[in-house]
């Protein structure tokens, strides 16, 4: 989910081509684009909100501290 990784195909306006076609695809369906990184926030809202433990959020997003995780959660 992160688009500046190495190897990364970029468009004919230097955009990575995976935040195009998640922007295309949500104009297509209709709906709102907020960028790839809002699905790093919804997954981790939706963990907590199913009653997973803040280290195990953290530790499925790769971050190293529950402080930073809990930013990412929209309560």
């Amino acid at each position: 989910l992160f688009p500046r990784q190495r190897n990364i195909f970029l468009d004919q306006k230097n955009r990575p081509q995976i935040s195009c076609g998640f922007r295309h695809l949500c104009e297509n369906l209709g709906v709102q684009y907020k960028g790839l990184h809002s699905l790093r926030r919804g997954k981790a809202t939706a963990m907590f909100q199913a009653g997973s433990p803040i280290i195990d959020i953290s530790k499925q997003l790769g971050h190293s501290h529950e402080e930073t995780t809990k930013l990412y959660i929209k309560q």
